[in-house]
């Protein structure tokens, strides 16, 4: 990110990749902020897309702490959430 900032003046990435990318910039400490959008529908399946995919978590690491933003139902019954990735 500084990389990008400096040569670009970037300050903000969004990333709607898939879950290896994610999981990793999760991981590497690069994501401030998660937003969620659950649509009225169920797909499951072994082969079905996750929100993130990282390896297993070790011994002496934690889950990400997430801290709830805002909650909005929007049209359609679609639900959108917002958290704040918490340190540590």
């Amino acid at each position: 990110m500084g990389k990008l900032k400096a040569a670009l003046g970037v300050n903000c990435v969004r990333s709607t990749a898939g879950a290896k990318l994610n999981g990793a910039l999760l991981r590497g400490g690069l994501v401030d902020e998660i937003n969620i959008i659950y649509r009225p529908e169920i797909i499951g399946g072994f082969q079905t897309p996750t929100l993130f995919d990282s390896p297993e978590l070790g011994a002496d690491e934690w889950p990400t702490r997430l801290k709830l933003v805002s909650a909005q139902v929007r049209a359609e019954g679609h639900v959108w959430l917002r958290y704040e990735v918490q340190g540590g």
